[in-house]
Formats: C-alpha cells, structure tokens, sequence
C-alpha cells in the first residue's frame, strides 16, 4: 500500500485516490472533489486517514466508491462536513468490507450511502440542515450514534436498510415514501415519519419518540425468533401515525416507567402464520385516544390501557386482555372476541356481544360517567361499580338488548359523604333495552341499599318495567309501579313508551305518584285508574305524556304533554290540578276540530290552573294553498272542565314551535332558545318573544278559549320556499311587543 500524507493542506480541484493506496490528511481543508477507490474493487481499499480535523467546504465532496474507508489515524481525529461525503457502490463491493466511516463527524450538509453495504463506526453530530440520506437498496450499519439533537434529517429510501447497533437522537428520522425501509437499533426524541418494518428475529428501541408514519412489525413469514419493539419512556404514534404489529411481534418495556401514548393507530393483524406459543403482544402501559385494532388472530394486552380512543375487534380477530385498566372511548367486538381478563374494565360505547367474566365493571373515570352497550352484555361473577355524588351526578350503564347476570355478580355502591337524600330521589343505573336475566347478588327487589338522609333502595323494574333504579321514597307505603297492585298507592321512576299499545289495558290503583325525573307514557288505548278519590301526582321535573285516560284525579307539579289525538275524549275524570311550577302543553296544527286538529284537554271535574299553558305550533302540516293558514281572530278551545276553571295568579299562556321548522318564522320573528328542564323532554322548541294569543274562559267558565292575535293576509307556499311577509302570523314582528295584552275572564 502506497502511503500519502499532508498537514495543513487545502485541496482545490478534482483529485483521485485509487484502491490499495492511502493518503493521510492532517488538519486540512477540502475546497474541491476527492474520489476514494475506483469501480474496479479489490480487496486492498482506498483509505483516507484523518489526523485532526479534516474540513470539507461548502462546495467540496469526497466521494468514497465501494469498499474505500475514512479512519482515524490518530486519537481525537475528527470530520466537519459543510459539503458533501458520498459512499457508492456500483456493484463491485467486496462482500466482507464495504465502505466505512469511522471518525466522528459533524455533519452540517449531507453524507450520503447508495447501493451495497456501508458502515458507520464513529459518532455522527447533525447540525441543523444536516442529512444523511440512505438510497433506496442500501444497507446502512450504523454502530455509532447519530446524534441529530440541534436538528437534522435521517432520510431512508425505499428498501433501505438501518442495520447494527445504531442509535438515533433527535431530529427526523423519514423513512420511505414508498414502499418501506428496514429499521432496528435505538431510535430516542426523533420524529418518525413515512413507513418502515422491523424484520422478525430483529428488535428495535423506542426511547421518547414521536411516529407520524407506519411501523410493520413482524413479516408475513414468521419465524420463533418474532419481531420486538422495546420502549423507554414515552412512545408518541400520533394522529397521522400507525403502529402495525403482525404475527408474533411483541411491543415491551425496555425500561421501567414506559408508556405508550397513541392519538394514531395500533393494529394488529395475523395473515396465518404466526406461532401458536407466541402470538402478537402489547406489553406497555397504553393511553389509546386514537385507534387499537386486532383482526384475525389473538393479540395479548398485557398492560392497563386508558384514553379516550377507540378498541375495535374485527374479522374474528381476539383481543386477550390482562391489563389491569382497560378504559375506553368505545369498544368494537362486531366482527370479534374481547377477554377482560381479571382487569377493571371501563368504556363509554360498546358495540357488539360482549362478555365480562372476570376483573371488574366501572362505568368511567369520573363520577357521572354513563357507558353505552349497544348489544347483549353478560355479566360474570364479578363487582360492578356505580358512584353517586348528587341527584344530578351518578354513574349508570345503557344496555341495547340482554342484560344477563352471573350468579353472584354484585353491585358495588359508593356514595360522596355529603351525598343526603331526599323523599322521590332516584337514580337510574341500568337502562335495559332487551331482556334482564338475574339480579345482583344479595340486593333483592324493593330491598334497603342503606340511609343517606332517607332510607334508599333497589328496583328492578323501572322504566318499561326491565330497568334498574335506586330510589327514596316519599311515603313509605309505596309500591314500585311495574308491581303495584290495585290498593297500593305506586310511584314510576325511569321511562316508560308506550304510545304505540294497541291494547285496552288498565292499570288499578289507589295512587299513583311520579317521581322527580320520571316519563310516563301513557298509550292512546290505555286507562290509569285510581278511583274517585286517589290522586295521580306529577312530580317536580316529571314528564307524563297523557295519551290514554286518567280515572281520577290529577295533580300536575311537572309537565303534561297533550298530543292531538283524533276521536279522543275524556283525559280527567275527575279534578285537574295545577300548580306554579307545572307545565300543560298542547298542540295546534289546525283551528277546525279538537282533537283532530288541535289539542283539547278534557276534565270530567273541575281544573284549578297556576303555573303555564304552552301553545305548540306544528307547522310542519300547515298547507297554506289548499288547508289551514293561521288567521287573526282563530279561536282555540284547548281547555274543557265540565266543573268549572278556576285560574290561578301565576296561570300564564305562551307559543312555541319545533326548532326544525321554525325556519318559516325565524325571518320576522324573534325565537328564543328553550330548554324546559324536564330531562325526558322529547320535544325540541323555541320560544315566540311577546303574546301571541289572548285567551279568556267562556261557557260558563268551563271553556279555556286561546284567540290568534295576528294571522297570515297572503298565501305562501309551502314547504320548500316559505316566502315571508310583512303583515300577519308569519310577518308579525316580535320584536315589537303586541299592543293587545293577555286578560283572563273573572
């Protein structure tokens, strides 16, 4: 080997240093273009020794061909490129060299490796700007650290390959744009963008990094040896990124107090040839506020997995869960298998079968949590938990379809210490849509949950008669409605439809009371039967939609919904009263015939009005051609008490419309936002500012009649392009408050 040295030396122009011959460079700058080694390899390299610091100017470049080396020729040897270093194989490496560069080097431009192999034995500081760029079908073995801290570019092209014991710091490292490049080592706070594979039998070590790509671990080819991905402290995949773990790729703890944190994707998939022994695993402490995906195969969970994300089982794939959290957004078992293991599990949504056999149920992180199962969820022998902080404020789970107990599945309660109850509080915890099969172990229907304040118990049949509330009563001698016989005074919690009963069916007894929050409907051809002298009581925030009959009489603290309901009749039979905290609500969608085209409640006794009559204009079956046009002067009987009305001081008329077609008014009037504070409101209003009818009782005082104090003068075609005007019910502007004022009869 032929040896060249020079200190101090600027190299200008284009230079060419062959194979099997050595030039030493001492503290020396290069302003022009060195090339190392010829095409024509053998197994004595071109070497370049550097003693120093060896400069290379903006504008200048060593290219190194095939096997040629930068070394340290002696200690403290070190590179600042401002140029450019370039490695090319154009295909007459020898397979046991291949080029190298081992001095340290900071890189402030770009080094770059093209075809064959190449290795990287020194430490590489990237300044801000710098790349080192890794062609496509290059093996890069990177044995140092690249540390890329102040900034810079790691770029690997399609089918390249980041071999050796590399390690990564900082800056971005971008894999390929298409295709994949072939990643392992350590790669520590860098940005991980485009995609890229770790092979099986390789691992690769994720230490506070960011992915805004792909990761694919683990091939389709598997092997006993899988791929594995270690992680230290942090792993962001963020909303662009995804982690694919194929087969029997694991991801692990490389180091204790790590965590995944994944606003992307996490999948796993299984495309038949994993090993039964082993199978995909996710072995880190996981936050999932994006995706976490398993389809066709069985991924272990083995750590808590919280967030806000969703976990979606599909294609027969399982989800084997032995974490001890599992907390989500929503859970997708459709289309697959989900095992809780011994965790606590907590979700918001679930869809699909599920079943929870082992571990725990919570309904969420925060008290006031309500979890959705839109499916059959079957219930181990297992806790379930539910808090209670306020009336307002309580946990409580939604069930779709069957709720089926285990034997000795138990309900864990926990109410806040300053948590007192009152007389009517209840609070639904299991709203069944299905079929309930079993009960809690140890709390029996209508049995004592303990004393907070009152005295509270467990039903079963709430709501449709299938739900499951806690309550106080407000007399002690009351029976749960879905079991009341004809001589108990009962009460209803929960929601109950049944507008659509076809039956003649009567239910008997001798009260009947509405608790706080309650919905009662009552169907078009059903009848409540307390008798002459017992009383239905609508509580305060109760809701009862009247469309059969009341046999008695009814106290009104909450809201009565009075639909139209042709060819109806008697909806009181006996006295009708109504507080100043209650609420009738009738509808007019015509002035013809009560009951076919407006509301009319009727009472057999007398009514004692305080409190609010609201006016519901159904415009969506005005016809303002052929049918019925709101008209000043339309009188409206919506009231009829055969015992005379009597209307109190705080008795008040106002005028609403659905909001979803108030789009005909909201041009000349001034519509205010509504909300009626009853939480089983099914209706979605505004409200009219000003008065728009007069009402007065007439016949005696057994007639509350509702006159329209403006109408429509012009025809306007409906629906679709609703003209308004200036003048009438439809251009009557609100704004400006009616001169003509609300009077009652005496």
């Amino acid at each position: 080997m032929i040896l060249v040295s020079f200190d101090g030396v600027t190299f200008t122009g284009n230079g060419f240093l062959a194979n099997g011959l050595s030039l030493t460079l001492k503290d020396s700058t290069v302003n022009g273009n060195i090339d190392l080694g010829t095409t024509s390899a053998n197994v004595s390299r071109a070497d370049v020794g550097v003693i120093g610091t060896l400069t290379v100017g903006p504008s200048a470049e060593i290219a190194a061909n095939e096997d040629s080396r930068i070394f340290v020729s002696s200690s403290g040897a070190n590179i600042v490129n401002n140029g450019t270093i370039s490695y090319t194989n154009t295909g007459t490496q020898t397979a046991s060299l291949g080029g190298r560069l081992d001095v340290q080097t900071t890189n402030n431009s770009l080094i770059s490796f093209n075809g064959g192999t190449f290795n990287i034995n020194a430490a590489v500081t990237q300044g801000n700007g710098g790349v080192v760029r890794v062609f496509d079908n290059t093996n890069l073995n990177n044995n140092g650290t690249l540390d890329q801290t102040a900034g810079g570019l790691l770029e690997l092209s399609t089918n390249s390959s980041l071999q050796g014991s590399s390690v990564v710091v900082g800056g971005e490292v971008r894999m390929a744009s298409t295709g994949t490049s072939f990643v392992r080592g350590t790669v520590r706070d860098s940005l991980m963008t485009g995609s890229g594979t770790v092979n099986n039998g390789v691992s690769l070590t994720i230490d506070g990094a960011t992915l805004q790509g792909s990761l694919d671990f683990g091939t389709t080819a598997a092997t006993l040896s899988r791929a594995d991905l270690g992680v230290v402290n942090q792993f962001t995949i963020g909303g662009t990124g995804s982690l694919n773990i194929n087969e029997d790729a694991r991801v692990f703890v490389a180091s204790s107090g790590a965590s995944v944190l994944n606003n992307g994707t996490i999948a796993f998939a299984n495309t038949g040839t994993p090993t039964a022994s082993l199978g995909g695993r996710l072995d880190v402490n996981t936050t999932n506020n994006g995706l976490l995906s398993a389809a066709t195969g069985t991924l272990q969970v083995n750590a808590s997995v919280d967030g806000s994300g969703e976990t979606r089982v599909t294609d027969g794939g399982t989800i084997d869960f032995n974490g001890t959290l599992f907390r989500q957004g929503k859970l997708d078992v459709t289309g697959g298998t989900f095992d809780s293991g011994s965790s606590r599990f907590e979700v918001t949504e679930v869809m699909g079968d599920i079943s929870i056999l082992g571990g725990s149920v919570g309904s969420g992180e925060f008290a006031g949590s309500t979890s959705t199962f839109f499916n059959d969820l079957t219930l181990g022998n297992i806790p379930v938990a539910a808090r209670i902080v306020d009336v307002d404020t309580h946990d409580s789970y939604v069930i779709g379809e069957d709720l089926t107990f285990g034997s000795s599945t138990t309900l864990s309660l926990d109410f806040d210490p300053s948590f007192v109850a009152e007389g009517g509080n209840n609070f639904d915890l299991f709203t069944i849509e299905g079929v309930r099969n079993g009960t809690f172990q140890g709390r029996a229907e209508a049995s004592s949950v303990g004393t907070f304040g009152e005295e509270m118990f467990i039903t079963y049949n709430g709501g449709n008669g299938n739900d499951i509330f806690l309550y106080a009563l407000t007399d002690p001698n009351q029976v749960v409605f879905a079991n009341a016989g004809q001589n108990d005074d009962a009460f209803f919690v929960g929601t109950r439809d049944k507008d659509d009963a076809t039956t003649n069916d009567t239910f008997t007894f001798s009260n009947l009371e509405l608790y706080d929050g309650a919905a009662l409907t009552v169907g078009a051809n059903e009848t409540i039967s307390v008798g002459s002298n017992g009383t239905v009581t609508v509580g305060d925030q109760a809701l009862f939609n009247g469309h059969g009959v009341v046999e008695g009489n009814v106290l009104n603290a909450g809201l009565i919904r009075d639909e139209i309901l042709p060819g109806s009749g008697t909806d009181v039979t006996e006295d009708f009263t109504q507080t100043s905290s209650g609420a009738l609500r009738v509808f007019i969608e015509g002035d013809t015939t009560p009951g076919d085209d407006y509301s009319q409640f009727i009472v057999d006794g007398a009514a004692q009005l305080d409190g609010e009559l609201q006016i519901v204009f159904d415009a969506e079956n005005f016809n303002f051609t052929t049918g019925y046009v709101p008209t000043v002067g339309d009188t409206f009987d919506l009231i009829v008490a055969s015992g005379g009305i009597t209307l109190g001081n705080d008795f008040s008329i106002s005028a609403f419309v659905f909001d979803d077609t108030s789009s005909i008014f909201e041009d000349d009037f001034l519509l205010e936002f509504f909300d009626s504070g009853f939480a089983g409101d099914p209706d979605s209003l505004l409200k009219f500012a000003g008065d728009l009818f007069n009402f007065e009782l007439v016949n005696g005082d057994t007639i509350l009649r509702a006159t329209l104090l403006a109408g429509v003068s012009e025809e306007i075609p409906l629906p679709g392009a609703a003209l308004l005007f200036a003048s009438g019910l439809l251009g009557l502007r609100l704004r400006k408050k009616a001169s003509s004022t609300s009077a009652s009869a005496s």
